[in-house]
């Protein structure tokens, strides 16, 4: 008779674990919009949150950019048009293409140091 008891709460235990799921809130959405920009696109995340992406002024122009800690910093490969930093590993560590000269190339960025980094 115990080990029917048992049973009986194991899968009472399952199911409202289940129902739990199913009733508990939808995911959380944050917007990643670069502050004045026309266009914003965020192409990658870490485990530790910092997003990178590009946007796009009023002018037309376009930047890369990390978020980290809740502060935007702009990317700007020298002389580069369209940079789109495309992969965080880090803030201080992440890849991307960018087009120079009409040939578009990739880089890697080692050694950021954001101006405003949370816990860093």
């Amino acid at each position: 008779m115990k080990r029917q008891w048992r049973l009986y709460l194991l899968t009472f235990g399952f199911a409202l674990g289940s129902a739990a799921n199913i009733l508990a809130d939808g995911p959380n959405l944050t917007t990643v919009e670069f502050p004045g920009a026309i266009l914003t696109n965020a192409f990658g995340i870490n485990n530790r949150g910092d997003i990178v992406g590009n946007f796009m002024n009023a002018d037309q122009s376009d930047h890369g950019f990390l978020l980290s800690g809740g502060q935007y910093t702009t990317i700007d490969f020298p002389g580069a048009t369209l940079p789109r930093p495309t992969r965080s590993i880090s803030a201080a560590t992440f890849v991307g293409r960018y087009t120079l000269d009409g040939a578009s190339r990739c880089y890697l960025v080692t050694g950021f140091r954001p101006a405003c980094v949370a816990g860093d």
